[in-house]
């Protein structure tokens, strides 16, 4: 009987491991990569540039990858050839001393990452189906590992980023892949035809308003992401500093990614998601007009209201837009249109603005944008709510809401 309970948790085991040491990568690299960039002398437009390449891959070739894995019944192998190439893609990195040998090596990088998030969540909602161990309880590890990894290592390196943090992302990847070789083998999915479904996608008029309205919300979330490295750097803040400030901006997730199911309940997605995108209003709002220090990590502590609210009702809300038969199809379309080409936009609209009007301006800027989309969503609630599909169960609702993008 111990014998069999023991393999029975194996699974959930790894999983969890697979999580912590993928969200530690994610806590050792995100945080840290721009203002290194920076101070390898990069211009603004090559930072947009490399801190783009992330988007490019999930707006192209994940789905690639993903496809190949269903087709071949591959997953486990090609999940851990992706993380070793990742982590050469990353030791490359720390090589690299100009634009066109980061470009390279964050090419690889991002080509080889992009579709580490999905694999891991399809095992994780194999597990959870079979063992009856909840999603939350598996990803919640992959944020603690992100606090401790961002908050950790802005200590460790003190005032000045270094190479510190590309190495530790490196053996966190390395350490991905080994956990993976403990995951059950995935089941074997048939191949469909997407271009139907995207086409019966593109038809409902207040799915297509819902994906340009994110589109949007991306764009300006990321042009915050991307840069605030340098912000924090540009206010006067220090390495330290930066590494508290992300770590508290991911605790402040925790309490809304575990309460999400009783949020959609009470609240609905389209509430949650005006909530979301007026919080991201206010804290742009902040860092943008009160580009002050001793502000930075108070208002990190909103972060929860913004990425874990957005998260939780985006896919909601795609999911009972598009209905049952096309809730795959919606998923994927919201994952490439906003955080792959609403980011990459963000990404080189700020780089590209970046040595111009400084972070200060760019974060300005993004306030403006993120006020534009909670006006149109604010007009839009009454075309969203009319093409909400009534039949989701909330059952369904929670699955869908166990899709996260890859952030923590």
């Amino acid at each position: 009987m111990v014998q069999r309970h023991t393999s029975a948790l194996r699974p959930q085991v790894w999983m969890r491991l697979c999580y912590w040491w993928w969200f530690a990568a994610i806590g050792a690299f995100t945080p840290f990569a721009s203002l290194y960039y920076r101070e390898m002398g990069l211009e603004g437009i090559q930072i947009g540039v490399l801190t783009a390449m992330s988007s490019v891959g999930t707006a192209f070739l994940a789905p690639v990858w993903g496809a190949m894995a269903d087709k071949y019944a591959v997953h486990k192998g090609l999940l851990g050839g992706l993380l070793l190439g990742g982590a050469l893609g990353a030791l490359l990195l720390a090589r690299a001393g100009s634009f066109p040998h980061a470009l390279l090596a964050v090419a690889l990088l991002a080509a080889c990452v992009s579709p580490v998030p999905s694999f891991l969540d399809s095992y994780a909602v194999q597990i959870s189906e079979r063992s009856g161990t909840s999603y939350g309880a598996m990803r919640v590890w992959g944020s603690i590992a992100y606090i401790l990894a961002t908050w950790s290592l802005g200590h460790l390196m003190g005032v000045e980023v270094s190479r510190l943090f590309i190495y530790c992302y490196a053996a966190c990847l390395l350490l991905t892949m080994l956990s993976s070789w403990g995951l059950p083998r995935l089941r074997e999915h048939a191949v469909h035809a997407m271009w139907s479904s995207f086409k019966r996608v593109l038809s409902k008029r207040a799915l297509v308003v819902f994906l340009l309205l994110t589109y949007v919300i991306a764009a300006a979330m990321s042009t915050m992401y991307s840069f605030f490295g340098i912000y924090v750097r540009e206010i006067g803040g220090t390495t330290t500093m930066l590494g508290t400030a992300s770590s508290l901006a991911a605790i402040s997730e925790l309490p809304i990614i575990a309460g999400s199911g009783l949020l959609v309940r009470v609240l609905g997605p389209r509430r949650l998601l005006m909530i979301a995108v007026a919080s991201y209003t206010v804290r742009l709002g902040v860092y943008g007009f009160l580009p002050y220090t001793h502000w930075v990590l108070g208002i990190q502590l909103i972060h929860g209201l913004c990425f874990g609210a957005y998260l939780v009702s985006t896919v909601t809300l795609a999911h009972r837009l598009a209905g049952r038969e096309l809730a795959a199809t919606a998923q994927a379309m919201l994952a490439s249109i906003s955080m792959g080409f609403g980011s990459i936009t963000g990404s080189v609209m700020g780089g590209a603005l970046l040595d111009a009007l400084g972070t200060v301006g760019i974060y300005k800027l993004a306030a403006g944008m993120m006020l534009a989309a909670l006006a149109a969503l604010t007009l839009s609630m009454h075309l969203l709510e009319e093409g909400e599909e009534t039949q989701a169960t909330p059952a369904e609702a929670s699955e869908a809401a166990a899709s996260p993008t890859g952030q923590p």
